[in-house]
């Protein structure tokens, strides 16, 4: 991506206006798929309670193409909200309902 690119968009993301975001990274005409569901790594959601008393949803965890927690390298999982609700500015909080454990945890290496 361009430089000039990569700053208007990031110019996008911290205004009040992002609708053209998705236009610029090109994310409008590509066959990637978006993720169906919100992801979530347990061992994160496990340490965002005990340092901040609750769980967030972690960006790079949302991202169609990360599948690994790269913090953790864990398989990230699916938690029960669609990724994609009727109303866009709904906010859901991730918490104990939404983000259960399959307690399936696979780890990965560097040379996996």
């Amino acid at each position: 991506m361009p430089p000039e690119r990569a700053t208007q968009i990031k110019e996008s993301m911290k205004s009040n206006y992002g609708g053209n975001i998705h236009t610029r990274i090109g994310l409008s005409a590509s066959n990637i798929s978006q993720p169906k569901y919100f992801c979530f790594c347990p061992q994160c959601l496990q340490e965002d309670e005990e340092k901040y008393g609750e769980f967030y949803w972690h960006r790079i965890h949302q991202l169609s193409c990360v599948l690994v927690c790269p913090t953790h390298n864990i398989s990230l999982q699916n938690s029960t909200l669609l990724f994609q609700q009727l109303n866009q500015h709904h906010y859901q909080v991730a918490n104990r309902k939404n983000c259960i454990s399959d307690n399936v945890v696979k780890k990965y290496s560097p040379q996996n």
